[in-house]
Parts: structure tokens; C-alpha cells; sequence
């Protein structure tokens, strides 16, 4: 469960592509903790992340905010 949150942080919600970079990112750092530090296995995971908050809060790819009200318009919703 703490993975699974740490992905969804630094991926930017609502961002797939966002989220399959973040899992990438997490895995590995967790495998290297996990082989190199294993008394600090959770503290590899998130420092990064907290690294990564502080640096870019909105995650690693931001969604764009204005993606779905487009595309919602472009498919003929809210016409009269």
C-alpha cells in the first residue's frame, strides 16, 4: 500500500503515463534499497519522494487541466 501511494505521488494523479514512469522510478529504487540497504528499505523509497514533492508538487507529468473539457467538447457534449 505505501508503494502503491508512492507511485501515485510522483506520477501526477489522473496521469497514466505519469504512473507507469513513477512505478519504474519506485521499483528500481526500491530493488537497489532493498539489495544495498535493507534496514532502510522504506526510507529509499521516500526520500526520493519527498525530494521529488518539494522540487515539482504536481508529480513527475502533469496532466494537462484542460485535456478533458476539450476533448468533452470536440465530442459534441453540452450542444444544444
Amino acid at each position: 500500500m505505501p508503494i502503491s501511494l508512492a507511485i501515485s505521488i510522483l506520477g501526477g494523479l489522473g496521469n497514466l503515463k505519469g504512473a507507469y514512469f513513477a512505478s519504474l522510478v519506485v521499483g528500481t529504487i526500491d530493488t537497489f534499497g532493498r539489495v544495498f540497504f535493507p534496514e532502510f528499505s522504506y526510507f529509499t523509497i521516500f526520500v526520493p519522494m519527498a525530494i521529488i514533492c518539494v522540487v515539482k508538487p504536481e508529480g513527475l507529468f502533469v496532466a494537462s487541466r484542460w485535456a478533458w473539457p476539450v476533448s468533452r467538447a470536440r465530442a459534441g457534449w453540452g450542444r444544444q
